[in-house]
């Protein structure tokens, strides 16, 4: 897996932890839940369901 630093503005953060507690999913699983569904899969790239991966 790789690593990233991600900047975002503060509302922004502060919008994705509010919903990542609505979800039950920590920060990290709520961002890469919305990365994963704005991109498609392509062949030998399947998604995968990380939900399970990362505990709130």
């Amino acid at each position: 897996m790789k690593q990233i630093t991600l900047r975002l503005p503060d509302d922004l953060h502060a919008r994705l932890k509010e919903l990542a507690e609505q979800e039950h999913r920590s920060l990290h699983a709520q961002v890469l839940h919305i990365v994963e569904q704005a991109v498609p899969a392509t062949p030998g790239h399947p998604q995968r369901d990380h939900a399970h991966s990362y505990p709130a």
